[in-house]
């Protein structure tokens, strides 16, 4: 497993920690968020071959953060849409622009964020990490 895989795996379990037992909704988001986003990087790079620079993850390469996560969501759209799952990839791009909005707001307003954008945001990614594991398993 790669740590990138790791790394995805140990969000999703600190996401469900965060809102279960601490009560720390806001950081629950941004794990939910990174843990599908790592698991999408994890399947550009070790199942399609794809360097850094392919899909342009370091403002060291020409993007900035903003533009490096926008450019792999639509990255993976693409996976998943010539893998035929045309259905799944344009769930997968709605689910995961509404993901990284919560991430956002969760990041960056001075709002309060609650129990139940939390779990929104929990149970997002965990349909998101499904859909992956669908469209592209785990060898």
């Amino acid at each position: 497993m790669s740590t990138l895989l790791d790394k995805s795996v140990e969000n999703s379990q600190v996401a469900n920690l965060l809102i279960d037992q601490y009560k720390c909704y806001a950081a629950s988001v941004h794990c939910a968020y990174y843990s599908v986003f790592q698991r999408s990087v994890h399947i550009l790079r070790y199942q399609f071959g794809m360097t850094e620079r392919d899909i342009d993850l370091d403002a060291a390469f020409g993007g900035t953060s903003k533009d490096s996560h926008k450019k792999t969501i639509a990255v993976v759209y693409d996976k998943i849409d010539k893998a035929n799952e045309r259905q799944k990839a344009v769930l997968f791009r709605r689910e995961m622009g509404e993901l990284k909005g919560k991430r956002t707001k969760a990041d960056y307003s001075d709002e309060v964020i609650d129990k139940a954008l939390s779990v929104a945001a929990r149970d997002q990614s965990q349909r998101l990490q499904t859909l992956l594991n669908n469209v592209f398993p785990l060898s």
